[in-house]
C-alpha cells in the first residue's frame, strides 16, 4: 500500500507505534514528517521501550519545536537515569545508553548548530556523567 499524503502517513505510523515489530519503522516516519502533534505519542513510545529507542530521540530532535526540545530533554533525563555507572560494558541490544549514543551520532552531528547548541549547553551541566558526555 502506497501512502502519498503526509497526514495518512502520520496516522499509519501512529498505529504502528503500538506494534513491537513495527514501532521503530513508525518512529522513522514520524521523525521525517516533523509534526509537532506526534510529540506525546513519541514520548509514550519511548517510555514503553524503557527509553531505549534512539530513533525516537532523533525524531524529537528533528521536530525541533520548543515542546519537542522539552520532551527530548525529559527523555534524555530518563535515559540518563538508566545508564549504569559502568558504562564501559558493550551493549548487545537496545538500551538507554545505546539510544543516547544514537542521538549523539545520528542526531546532534547531523543537525544545524542553531538547533542543538542550546540543548548541548544544558546537557554539559547534566548530573549524569554519561549524559554530559553526549553533549
Amino acid at each position: 500500500m502506497q501512502i502519498h499524503n503526509p497526514q495518512k502517513l502520520k496516522e499509519k505510523a501512529l498505529l504502528l507505534l503500538s506494534d513491537e515489530a513495527q514501532g521503530s519503522t513508525a518512529v522513522h516516519a514520524l521523525g521525517y514528517l516533523r509534526m509537532p502533534d506526534t510529540i506525546l505519542p513519541l514520548l509514550a513510545y519511548l517510555e514503553k521501550t524503557a527509553w531505549s529507542d534512539g530513533d525516537a530521540l532523533v525524531a524529537l530532535l528533528r521536530i525541533g519545536t520548543p515542546e519537542a526540545n522539552g520532551a527530548l530533554r525529559r527523555a534524555i533525563d530518563q535515559a540518563g537515569a538508566w545508564v549504569p555507572e559502568d558504562y564501559s560494558q558493550p551493549f548487545t541490544s537496545p538500551t538507554p545508553r545505546s539510544a543516547l549514543e544514537q542521538l549523539r551520532v545520528y542526531g546532534f552531528q547531523h543537525s544545524a548548530p542553531k538547533a542543538v547548541v542550546p540543548l548541548l549547553i544544558q546537557l554539559l551541566e547534566h548530573p549524569s556523567f554519561y549524559v554530559s558526555y553526549i553533549g
